[in-house]
């Protein structure tokens, strides 16, 4: 990956990805398909957003910081403008979402900043926030990928024990200094297992659980990303 294919956020949150995985690509299809309404939460300067505003969709935009969500409406084409909404704050903290009303929420990279506890919180709200058949489309870090190797034993000890979400790191700068500048100093890495388990806990029906990529597209760079596609049961 180029570093023409990432853009730094304000916030020390890490990266916004511009390039395309399995999630997103089905996201945006279902609001082409659709054009209803949709929930983009972690938008970051809005690179998902846009997207699904070309594709017609209704898009509420939820972010931590109020500059990202700026530049994302100075981005914003005026022809559009009436089909975004954008939302300041953290979830599931202090960001509410309306019940039922959503066709699809994209949950894209905001795992790897929550803790144990509020996982399962951000799962139940974005459940409640669909409507029957709605789906939820998400993708965190996964600790299996060669970049993380430093972390492996980490998550190899959690394995072993009752952890319900593997990949809790809370010392990233000591192992991983080189990351001081880019994420916060306590992440949560997800892998497969844990995140079907949690979104079956949450009342969702499993479309897809997976890695991505799987090492026979690249070796390099396989298991970047752990990734759902999960659907509220009607």
């Amino acid at each position: 990956m180029s570093n023409f294919d990432r853009v730094k956020t304000l916030n020390t949150m890490g990266y916004m990805f511009l390039e395309p995985d399995p999630a997103l690509m089905a996201f945006l299809d279902h609001v082409e398909r659709t054009q209803g309404r949709f929930a983009d939460i972690g938008t970051a300067f809005g690179h998902a957003t846009l997207e699904a505003l070309k594709r017609g969709g209704q898009i509420m935009a939820v972010d931590l910081d109020q500059r990202h969500l700026d530049i994302l409406l100075e981005k914003c084409p005026a022809a559009q403008q009436s089909h975004l909404e954008v939302h300041c704050g953290h979830f599931p903290g202090t960001v509410s979402l309306p019940s039922n009303i959503y066709d699809g929420i994209l949950f894209s990279r905001v795992l790897i900043f929550l803790t144990p506890h509020e996982i399962p919180l951000a799962l139940s709200k974005i459940y409640t926030a669909l409507k029957d058949g709605g789906i939820v489309y998400i993708t965190a870090p996964c600790p299996l990928r060669k970049k993380w190797q430093p972390l492996r034993p980490i998550y190899e000890t959690q394995k072993s024990g009752n952890d319900p979400w593997l990949g809790r790191i809370e010392n990233l700068w000591d192992l991983m200094p080189e990351h001081k500048e880019i994420l916060p100093n306590t992440i949560q890495l997800i892998d497969a297992p844990s995140l079907e388990h949690g979104l079956i806990q949450a009342g969702f029906k499993i479309e897809t659980c997976a890695y991505y990529p799987t090492p026979d597209v690249s070796v390099e760079e396989a298991f970047t990303l752990t990734y759902a596609i999960a659907s509220k049961r009607p």
